[in-house]
């Protein structure tokens, strides 16, 4: 294992490893859960859903 960290220098001296936390929902069903996260911690944003299986299309037509 290295000793390497990824971070970068910021313009006030600090030192930060991200800037935003993307949140990304891949069901409806999870969109609850990544907006609780997203509100909780501190530069995350949830991208939800809108769909419900993500099935559209030929994709629902089948199932």
């Amino acid at each position: 294992m290295r000793k390497t960290w990824w971070g970068y220098p910021r313009e006030n001296g600090d030192v930060g490893a991200r800037n935003y936390l993307l949140l990304l929902s891949g069901t409806l069903y999870a969109n609850p859960t990544c907006e609780r996260v997203a509100r909780t911690l501190r530069h995350s944003v949830a991208l939800t859903h809108p769909l419900g299986r993500c099935q559209i299309g030929p994709d629902i037509q089948r199932t």
